[in-house]
């Protein structure tokens, strides 16, 4: 019996697989998040 902790290899070698187009879709948003925050103008305060 598989102890329910331990994983079978088919599962994270689906992972590794999805993983980078994780990490290039985070670094894009990051990236989209930056230039949006440069562009931002805060009005004074009275």
């Amino acid at each position: 019996m598989v102890h329910e902790n331990e994983r079978s290899g088919a599962t994270w070698t689906l992972e590794w697989l999805t993983l980078p187009k994780v990490v290039l879709t985070t670094g894009a948003s990051l990236r989209l998040g930056l230039q949006l925050i440069q562009q931002m103008q805060v009005a004074p305060t009275r």
